[in-house]
């Protein structure tokens, strides 16, 4: 699919619809990226930027007629639209009501469009919140304004003549922005106050390190809309709306190879409960260690370590035989409960996380960039060690089917087996292999195997179908006498 972002044209537009670590994570998935020539300046992104990303820059006339998204921030003009080609989309900050005869056009030419600012404001569609992340940034940008036009420090200085005095910082009204408003003058040292509608707000804004303002005898004007409805479940003062809560990041275990097996997926909704049926890596293995770990990496060694605790009196057996359920269990606070039971015997073993979950929102960003970053290595490691898993499991259960069966096998077929399973194990002891060398030992052994495997599932199968019996069946003859 071809993805494409504009020059923004409108007066006094600085935004670009892309930014080069998007462009990075579409040309990852597969997507062609075309941007325009200068598309980013303003916002000090160069074209070489975006060229390192993975992305084509082009002149526009030859990105429309090829483009299947094209991605912008404000409504192009009539004579860009002219030219997008039919069944393609545009998404952005399309402002539907005041441009309805755009609008037709987009529908004569079977054109769909998103209009970012009409997208639901609920806790899955977050991630395109354009008009939460928007205010965010005018929150910024107020206090960074006013800082400017300010003669003095923001912070308290002290001074050979003597300490200046923190500025002192006042936020009227405490939505997205006047959040972001507080968090950033206190940053630069300021004193904040700061006032709402909302009594609900008080919170928030206290949780910020301001101090909160409303008039005894002014009504409380919050509605079911308002910023504050969290602060107010929080307190109680709502109570027909249900915040959900999500997992950060992924949770799941350490796994034979060093991989990660993921157990409950990241923005999974809690309270969560989740249980997976694990086994043993080795012959007569009496105990297990259960890692757990949380973070997007395939591999455990680059994800966060929350905790170890092991599971033991395990009954000696062949590997992959016991059964070891693992069970995550995620209450409304965080908490994370991880239990690990031998349903052969009954035992278990558990452990309590209480905050090693909890991370700073540009940690969980980095960890989730950080994965990014490394899919395609971890995607060839995890391969690597699955693969090997594979063909461990294979000579095991290649060596425990010669000798239950060794009676039905002929010599010939014997020596083809073991000689593609020495092969094989003696691949194995290579650190350094390459994945291709192993799947063609794989695929060595089961061409040597598979004659063997088919005729003892014939045997089986016929041993089925036709069952023996010491008992021979009594038949009694007689006539049969007709009533008269």
């Amino acid at each position: 699919m071809i993805i494409s972002a504009l020059r923004e044209r409108k007066d006094g537009e600085k935004r670009v619809a892309i930014v080069p670590d998007v462009v990075k994570k579409l040309v990852n998935d597969g997507h062609q990226v075309f941007i325009e020539k200068g598309a980013g300046e303003k916002s000090f992104f160069s074209d070489i930027s975006y060229q390192e990303s993975g992305a084509e820059i082009m002149d526009l006339d030859e990105i429309l007629p090829k483009t299947d998204i094209l991605l912008v921030v404000d409504l192009p003009s009539n004579d860009v639209l002219s030219k997008v080609k039919n069944n393609s989309n545009i998404v952005g900050l399309l402002n539907p009501y005041d441009n309805k005869d755009v609008f037709e056009n987009f529908k004569n030419k079977s054109i769909s469009a998103f209009s970012m600012e009409l997208i639901p404001r609920i806790t899955r569609a977050q991630s395109m919140d354009v008009l939460s992340s928007q205010a965010n940034l005018s929150g910024y940008r107020a206090v960074i304004n006013a800082t400017s036009l300010y003669s003095k420090s923001m912070a308290m200085m002290m001074t050979a003549a003597g300490t200046v005095a923190p500025a002192k910082v006042f936020i009227m009204g405490v939505g997205v922005a006047g959040l972001q408003a507080i968090a950033t003058a206190k940053r630069l040292g300021a004193i904040v106050s700061a006032t709402d509608v909302r009594r609900a707000a008080a919170e928030q804004c206290e949780s910020l390190g301001a101090s909160f303002i409303m008039v005894d005898d002014e009504d409380d004007a919050e509605d079911d809309s308002g910023a504050a409805i969290q602060a107010g479940v929080l307190k109680g003062d709502v109570k027909d709306v249900l915040l959900l809560d999500v997992t950060p990041l992924t949770l799941g275990v350490e796994t034979k190879g060093g991989i990660m097996t993921k157990m409950i997926e990241r923005n999974t909704t809690i309270p969560t409960k989740r249980s997976e049926v694990f086994s043993t890596a080795e012959n007569n293995q009496t105990q297990v260690e259960i890692h757990i770990l949380q973070g997007e990496r395939e591999m455990a060694s680059g994800n966060k370590s929350l905790g170890r605790f092991t599971l033991t009196d395990i009954p000696a057996a062949m590997a992959g035989t016991p059964q070891i359920e693992v069970t995550f269990d995620i209450d409304a606070n965080g908490i994370v409960n991880v239990n690990a039971k031998d349903l052969g015997t009954g035992k278990e073993q558990a452990i309590t996380i209480t905050g090693g979950t909890a991370l700073e929102d540009d940690e969980i960003e980095r960890m989730i960039k950080d994965a990014e970053q490394h899919a395609n290595e971890d995607a060839k490691k995890k391969e690597l060690v699955e693969t090997r898993n594979m063909a461990e499991g294979m000579v095991t259960s290649t060596e425990k089917m010669l000798e239950e069966n060794k009676d039905k096998a002929t010599e010939e077929e014997v020596t083809a087996i073991n000689d593609a399973n020495d092969k094989l194990k003696k691949l194995l002891e290579n650190e350094d292999l390459s994945i291709d060398d192993l799947k063609n030992g794989i695929d060595e052994l089961a061409k040597a195997s598979q004659s063997f495997a088919e005729k003892l599932y014939a045997e089986a199968q016929n041993d089925t179908a036709n069952p023996s019996s010491d008992e021979s069946d009594d038949v009694v003859e007689g006539e049969v006498i007709e009533d008269e």
